[in-house]
């Protein structure tokens, strides 16, 4: 099973189970997949530092240990929800005077070539859609709390700007 895993996320046929992991092109954010799908597809769980120094299915199937998979449950649908502390704090940061803006990363992108522009804005809208914090912003409640706000997916109002460019 531990293979098929493999194969699944690093999009590779053949596998061994003497093949390392990172020479077959896995990496820190795929061994988090990898990680997940032991434990849910095996009900066993492994640590990160002994992935990374045992970088085979063979030497990773005896560092295995039995776990009980547990999806985190799904917060209660409200009008808004509390900061953690550290959003807090980064609200009370940013409310300062000079406040910085390092937090927000802006950029343009220049794509050279033929590009789908409707199927690149449905990606966007789909990724906007499913992750809720793309759709969350912060402001004082009624009672001059803050609190989280998300964004209805209907309400989210999203467009990708075409722009040519002389080269």
């Amino acid at each position: 099973k531990m293979v098929e895993i493999w194969q699944e996320v690093l999009g590779v046929q053949k596998i061994g189970i003497t093949d390392n992991f990172f020479e077959l092109g896995g990496h820190s954010l795929i061994v988090v997949q990898v990680i997940n799908q032991i434990s849910k597809q095996l009900g066993q769980t492994i640590s990160f530092k002994i992935f990374f120094a045992n970088p085979t299915i063979k030497e990773l199937s005896k560092e295995l240990k039995q776990s009980e998979y547990l999806d985190i449950p799904k917060a209660v649908e409200d009008e808004s929800y509390p900061l953690t502390s550290s959003q807090n704090r980064f609200w009370i940061l940013s409310q300062l005077e000079g406040g910085s803006l390092a937090y927000n990363m802006s950029a343009a992108v220049r794509f050279i070539g033929t590009v789908d522009y409707d199927k690149f804005e449905e990606s966007f809208r789909l990724l906007i859609k499913r992750h809720e914090i793309l759709r969350t912003y912060f402001k004082s409640n009624d009672q001059a709390e803050v609190r989280q706000f998300i964004i209805p997916t209907e309400q989210v109002s999203f467009s990708i700007t075409q722009k040519s460019f002389l080269n």
